[in-house]
């Protein structure tokens, strides 16, 4: 009977004032209490107070976190909030030339019209204010020069409207613009002639910014369909630019 106590590591302890003897004669035995070791009375208690600080811990941990979000975000929106373009620009647009060779028509001719495709190089400067995390007001505004048949030739545009892009580290976006443009010649020479004009501008396109840097991006293209209404006619050209965006 000791041998299985001591296996089981169970202690029986009987009342103090209660005899064998005195059992016998009465024929009332005292109870006996059992008690486990300590190691085995604490360890529940231990366990508990375990989980209840590694629970605690993790309340902690995800209440900072969440708190350090609320903090984050807004700065992040306030960084984002302008944005500023400016870069390279390419057009090629149909410039509008009157042929006129002196004494070789009369004047009841009428004027004959050419129109070629001209290569422009010039610049291209936007800003934009975000409205939302994926929609933004945009000012545009361009330059482009040339020469062509002996006329230096400038266009500039002026276009506004609406631009969505994917907020990411890659962005994508795209716009559609509208407002106005103007056609100015210079230094004309004989028997090509060309005319100013000022007319409605639209431009419908795309690009895709890459950042590479916490407020710098390279616009690494950005392409538009571009129309113009000079002379009473309409002209359909692309732009393709590329440049720096500040984001802050």
């Amino acid at each position: 009977m000791k041998g299985a106590y001591r296996n089981s590591r169970v202690r029986i302890f009987r009342h103090p004032c209660a005899s064998e003897k005195h059992a016998r004669a009465t024929g009332k035995f005292p109870r006996a209490s059992i008690s486990l070791p300590s190691r085995f009375r604490k360890k529940g208690k231990s366990m508990t107070t375990a989980k209840a600080r590694i629970f605690r811990a993790r309340w902690l941990a995800l209440t900072a976190i969440l708190l350090g979000s609320l903090e984050i975000i807004p700065v992040s929106h306030a960084q984002d909030k302008i944005e500023l373009f400016g870069g390279y620009s390419f057009l090629r647009p149909p410039v509008q030339l009157e042929e006129f060779v002196p004494g070789a028509c009369p004047p009841s001719c009428g004027p004959i019209f050419t129109n070629p495709r001209t290569n422009m190089n010039g610049w291209e400067f936007s800003g934009a204010y975000r409205l939302f995390p994926a929609l933004s007001a945009v000012a545009d505004f361009s330059g482009h020069y040339g020469s062509t048949t002996g006329n230096n030739v400038r266009v500039q545009t002026y276009l506004f409207g609406p631009q969505i892009a994917l907020p990411a580290r890659v962005s994508p976006f795209a716009h559609v613009l509208l407002g106005g443009a103007h056609e100015s010649f210079s230094n004309q020479t004989c028997c090509f002639v060309g005319t100013n004009d000022s007319s409605f501008a639209m431009a419908v396109g795309a690009g895709i910014d890459a950042k590479i840097a916490p407020f710098l991006s390279w616009r690494i293209l950005q392409g538009d369909y571009l129309v113009t209404k000079f002379h009473g006619g309409t002209q359909n050209q692309g732009r393709l630019s590329t440049g720096l965006v500040i984001r802050f």
